[in-house]
């Protein structure tokens, strides 16, 4: 009997070390399908949830609306009736936002012209195209002269039938439509509306010459999605504009209101919002500009993983404070966050702490 125990017992341990061992092997696909099955089942929220379809918003009903909804955006602003406003976590493991992007693009079970996607601030062709070839109609706004060339170049060599899909601005798109603003250019990814100081290339490059100072047209996205068949829906907006992105929601508040957009994708850098408003780093202007809108107008807010540019002089920081998966949810207390982390850090870079949003 003896015997018989100490051989039940080694069977035992045997197995339970082999269980362990598959666990441990099995540890790296279960990551990947937890990142690949984390994405919401959009098919089923696409065919659950609706758009309204393009038509004249301009009736008295929708400016009755309209005005009651500002009133009530600036009580909150205000902070007068102390609601809470968060972030929602669940996106924050993301490898990468051009990841989550192109999940989104081939998320839709039929994409086609009538399903439209807008990029503002696209500086290649790349996510465009991306977009173009899975079947969708792309409306791409570059406000830079030298990468909206670029971009026609790019455009003009691929088939013909993507190039149809894919028209492309030489706009920079604010708050209205029809103003000149000046942008600072040099055919780089951070060419900017002028008037900000985002990091060392502001002396450098963009203030040496004055062939850097162009003036280009503005227009709205408000007026722009208005102008849509009534058979086009906007399913995906991606915008990526160094700072301006205040600007850029403000011409978008109807849309946003009337549920026009599925999915609104774009860099929330916290520091170039703040800098734009012409306010201290740390004044949090975005939150009252872009969150809290978003939120009262029916939007989940999903952050992602934070990102630091490749160049920027904070790249060495240990990875606990740039990558913390544990930041604040509340919207003022996640930008305090980012304005304190950039405050402790020696040599500090604006460009440095920055992320992604995904709104559903």
């Amino acid at each position: 009997m003896k015997g018989e125990k100490k051989t039940s017992h080694k069977t035992a341990v045997t197995i339970l070390k082999g269980c362990i061992l598959v666990l441990i092997a099995g540890l790296p696909y279960l990551i990947i399908m937890n990142y690949y099955f984390s994405i919401p089942n959009l098919q089923h929220e696409i065919s659950s949830r609706s758009i309204l379809p393009n038509n004249n918003h301009n009736d008295n009903h929708n400016d009755n609306h309209n005005d009651n909804h500002n009133d009530h955006h600036n009580d909150h602003h205000n902070n007068d009736h102390g609601k809470s406003y968060s972030f929602n976590p669940a996106y924050r493991h993301t490898k990468s936002a051009e990841m989550l992007f192109d999940s989104l693009l081939v998320s839709n079970p039929l994409p086609d012209r009538n399903w439209i996607v807008l990029e503002v601030g696209c500086y290649r062709l790349k996510q465009s195209y991306a977009a173009a070839r899975k079947g969708y109609k792309v409306i791409s706004f570059e406000a830079s002269p030298a990468n909206y060339k670029a971009m026609m170049r790019e455009r003009d060599s691929i088939a013909t039938h993507y190039q149809d899909r894919i028209t492309i601005h030489n706009n920079a798109v604010s708050e209205v439509s029809g103003a000149s603003i000046t942008f600072d250019t040099i055919g780089g990814t951070g060419d900017h509306v002028a008037g900000m100081n985002l990091d060392a290339a502001q002396t450098t490059k963009y203030d040496a010459s004055s062939s850097s100072k162009v003036e280009v047209q503005t227009v709205s996205l408000d007026d722009t999605i208005e102008k849509l068949l009534p058979s086009e829906s906007v399913f995906l907006l991606k915008v990526d504009v160094q700072g301006h992105e205040s600007h850029v929601f403000r011409g978008l508040q109807r849309s946003i209101q009337q549920l026009k957009i599925r999915y609104i994708f774009f860099e929330y850098w916290v520091d170039a919002l703040d800098d734009a408003a012409g306010k201290p780093v740390g004044s949090c202007t975005g939150v009252n500009d872009i969150l809290i809108p978003l939120v009262d107008a029916g939007y989940t807010l999903f952050d992602l993983k934070v990102n630091n540019h490749p160049h920027a002089k904070t790249k060495g920081l240990q990875t606990d404070q740039i990558y913390s998966y544990f930041r604040p949810l509340d919207f003022v207390a996640n930008c305090q966050w980012y304005a304190d982390k950039g405050k402790q850090t020696p040599n500090y870079d604006m460009v440095s702490l920055c992320y992604d949003l995904f709104y559903l």
